[in-house]
This record gives C-alpha cells, sequence and structure tokens, in this order.
C-alpha cells in the first residue's frame, strides 16, 4: 500500500521534531514537509533560541577572535558571523577564505588534497583552551569543512 504524499509529508516532520527533541533538548516552533513532483522541502521556524540566552557573549568577540587564529597560518577571513542555534552548537560562517596559491590548486584539480590540508591546520590552530576560556563551556568537537566555489567556510563547535 503506498503512502499518500499528506500523510508521509506528516510522518517526515514528526520525525524531524523528534530528532530536534533528542539532539538539541528542544524542538522547533513548527515543521512543515512539502514533497510535490521530485521536490522535497523542509521549513524549519522558530528554532533559534534568543543570543541574549547565550552568557552574554558578544558576537563580535567570538568572530573576531576566531578570525585571528585562522590569520597566525592561513589567509585571514574577509567576513565571519557566528550563529548560535542551540545550547550546545555554535556554527561560524567565514567568506573570503582562499588565498591565491589554494585557488590555482582548486583550479588544476586538487580539492581533495586542498581541503585535508587546510582541515589539519585550522584544527591544529583552533587553541580549544582558549575557545572554552572565551566561551565558558568545554568545547567537545570541532567540524571544520568549506565550499570552494563559493570561497566560503563553515566551523561547527559541539559545547558542552
Amino acid at each position: 500500500m503506498e503512502e499518500t504524499g499528506q500523510s508521509l509529508e506528516h510522518r517526515a516532520a514528526s520525525i524531524i521534531v523528534k530528532r530536534f527533541k533528542d539532539y538539541f533538548s528542544k524542538g522547533p516552533g513548527s515543521v512543515y514537509v512539502s514533497i510535490k513532483k521530485g521536490f522535497f522541502s523542509i521549513h524549519i521556524r522558530e528554532f533559534l533560541t534568543p543570543l541574549e540566552n547565550f552568557w552574554n557573549l558578544n558576537c563580535f568577540e567570538v568572530e573576531t577572535k576566531l578570525n585571528d587564529l585562522i590569520a597566525k597560518e592561513e589567509k585571514k577571513p574577509e567576513g565571519t558571523k557566528a550563529y548560535w542555534p542551540s545550547d550546545h552548537i555554535i556554527v561560524v560562517y567565514h567568506y573570503g577564505v582562499l588565498g591565491g596559491l589554494e585557488k590555482e590548486f582548486i583550479k588544476e584539480g586538487y580539492t581533495a588534497e586542498v581541503k585535508i590540508k587546510k582541515r589539519k591546520i585550522e584544527k591544529q590552530l583552533y587553541d580549544l583552551k582558549y575557545l572554552e576560556w572565551l566561551l565558558q563551556k568545554q568545547v567537545h568537537e570541532v567540524f571544520i569543512d568549506w565550499i570552494f566555489n563559493l570561497d566560503c567556510g563553515y566551523n561547527v563547535l559541539l559545547i558542552e
């Protein structure tokens, strides 16, 4: 028996809400799922927590300190924006991250190699003790990735 689109959409939304509650200890305000003619979309509303709930930490200060850490060995990002989607996750978006040499290697097809080396360098640059002092929280893990064709990167910090 084939499920109708609407019941499949409802099931998907229920699963997403449950996953959010499992991982973030709270769910979004609402989740809308749409499945139509080969397209699948998810609209999540009212999930970001107001910044004032996050240890009175100044976003600009976090962004500046992370830029300074990266600039020790790599091109300083042209811009950085930090987001706190939950009490335990910080997402940092950097743009203008590639230097001329990196762009040339990517153009020549060495994308995987550039990612491996940049990840190794950036992970070494992250001074976890300093970040923990700044955030007043323990940093459990740092994930790093880039979208080279958009000249941007993301860092995800999992914190206590």
